[in-house]
């Protein structure tokens, strides 16, 4: 009895494939190999198949767009197509195919068809999509249980500073009387330790003047206690407001991290670098000391400590993000914030957008934008550009930049003025009057 040729092994290991529909199509899309995964999955016997369109698989509504074509295009133009398209079976249900289409050449390399691999991933999409929406409820909770944990703190620490700080400050004035030396001693440090507990839980600086200042008071603080020597560097010397959630996040995040090199790292000093680019923040935090842990190192999926886990839920609240990696020696954390657009960007991106995209979209009317601005400074004319002013726009946190015009201003009754520094402005950004949106 005759050994069976390779082509023949090969067409009963395709043949017996159960849990992919594997076929051969010729250069036109018509079928010509048929096994038993195909059948099981469609439904269809061999001879109901054989010869017929490969698009028969297809919902009508991806035939009329031209799918089937395209895969094969794709397939022959690029060396294999990959993809995902819903697929109809012989009984009329439908499910999510993932296909991949590769083409057959001869050895002269001329195309003689193609193979196409199908496999039901419906079952699989659906406990992606399952899991996927237990992660954004996980990713829900979390940032639920850190706004409550901010809250938490600020009660607490406005209890320890109002009514435990008034009482201590009252034991205080009663022990002075006393004239005992030590327990003046014992009660003035009572007293500055839950000063500072208050302030550390939430820093009213925070609050009142902003992540600057608050960053100074923690930064002097630490240091005197800890030892450790801490040099903060923050860039530009102005530095803005940025709104309460993003600077109560970033002092969050080095808190933590300059608590983890006086906790863990045998540093003798550490570097605090906190810069405003452009439309982000970036915070660096380095120390010196033995370097980070391996089970929070990149890659790693070992059980990482809760302040790191925190830091990097309140990075990714802000669409922001942290990484943690070795120095020698020491450890780096670095945090990338992006910032909110003002509405001046919000407005430029929008033109831009709507420029783009003309032939799909209609139009519709859009307000203007005023807003609160100071004439910074004045530019000089020069031989080709007039004298201009350069506004700095206020307002809120999210309303800040600058805005340059010719500084050649009409009253309404005609006459010219020009625009002095320091003075208050207010600004208005004309939007297109015929914007647009996508068409229905």
């Amino acid at each position: 009895m005759a050994n069976p040729s390779s082509d023949d092994l090969f067409r009963q290991l395709v043949e017996g494939i159960l849990e992919y529909a594997v076929l051969v199509l010729s250069p036109e899309g018509i079928v010509l190999t048929w096994n038993q995964g195909a059948e099981a999955l469609m439904g269809y016997g061999k001879y109901e198949v054989l010869g017929t369109h490969f698009s028969g698989f297809y919902l009508p509504e991806s035939i009329q767009e031209g799918l089937p074509a395209q895969e094969l295009a794709i397939a022959e133009k690029q060396g294999r197509f990959c993809g995902e398209s819903w697929h109809i079976r012989k009984d009329g249900s439908t499910f999510l195919a993932s296909v991949a289409i590769a083409p057959l050449r001869n050895s002269d390399g001329v195309l003689c068809g193609f193979a196409k691999v199908t496999q039901d991933i419906t079952v699989h999409r659906a406990t992606e999509e399952r899991i996927n929406k237990l992660n954004r409820n996980l990713q829900a909770l979390s940032a639920q249980m850190l706004h409550v944990q901010d809250l938490e703190r600020r009660r607490i620490a406005r209890e320890l500073h109002d009514d435990l700080g008034q009482q201590l400050l009252a034991l205080k004035m009663f022990v002075d009387k006393t004239k005992n030396a030590e327990a003046i001693k014992l009660a003035d440090s009572v007293l500055v330790w839950v000063r500072n507990l208050s302030y550390l839980l939430h820093p009213p600086l925070l609050d009142e003047i902003g992540l600057r200042a608050a960053l100074d008071w923690f930064v002097e603080g630490l240091a005197r206690r800890s030892g450790v020597k801490i040099e903060l560097q923050i860039r530009p010397d102005e530095f803005p407001r940025l709104g309460l959630d993003i600077e109560t996040a970033i002092f969050r995040i080095v808190q933590e991290a300059l608590t983890n090199v006086f906790r863990h790292s045998n540093s003798e000093r550490a570097t605090v670098e906190l810069e405003k680019r452009d439309a982000q923040i970036v915070v660096r935090v380095r120390d010196y000391g033995k370097g980070i842990p391996a089970s929070a190192a990149p890659g790693k999926n070992k059980v990482i400590g809760v302040g790191i886990a925190g830091m990097r839920e309140r990075i990714r609240q802000l669409g922001g993000k942290l990484i943690l990696s070795r120095c020698e020696p020491g450890t780096l954390v670095e945090a990338n914030v992006p910032l909110p657009a003002t509405p001046c960007q919000e407005l430029i991106a929008t033109s831009a957008n709507n420029n783009s995209n003309k032939g799909d979209r209609e139009e519709v009317e859009k307000p203007n934008v005023t807003l609160p601005g100071t004439v910074e400074k004045i530019i000089p004319a020069t031989d080709k550009v007039p004298e201009q002013a350069q506004i700095t726009v206020e307002g809120s946190d999210d309303l800040r930049g600058d805005v340059i015009i010719e500084n050649t201003l009409r009253d309404v009754d005609g006459k010219s003025r020009s625009l002095k520094e320091g003075a208050d402005v207010e600004i208005t950004i004309e939007a297109d009057p015929k914007d647009t949106k996508p068409k229905e």
